[in-house]
């Protein structure tokens, strides 16, 4: 019986990933991270711009106006919510 419940119980982990992975949450209501999101660049003036995924703002609570921290680290854009 302890292996079948060991058994369910990965089973059921490995569902909960896949589905937030998806952006879906199936058991907390937290959204688990990493979750990877494809988006497309837009030019705006000399740079560029991005859009941030609902799941993304709902998890970090960000609202509009709100400032971010971008930081470039071996290869990968970094953005932070700026704690004041």
């Amino acid at each position: 019986m302890k292996e079948i419940h060991s058994v369910l119980s990965s089973v059921l982990f490995f569902l909960d990933r896949i589905l937030k992975y998806s952006g879906t949450v199936l058991f907390d209501g937290v959204l688990s991270l990493p979750v990877k999101f494809k988006r497309s660049m837009f030019r705006s003036g000399d740079s560029f711009r991005i859009t941030i995924p609902m799941p993304i703002i709902k998890e970090l609570d960000l609202k509009e106006k709100d400032e971010l921290l971008i930081w470039l680290d071996d290869h990968q854009i970094i953005m932070r919510k700026k704690n004041d």
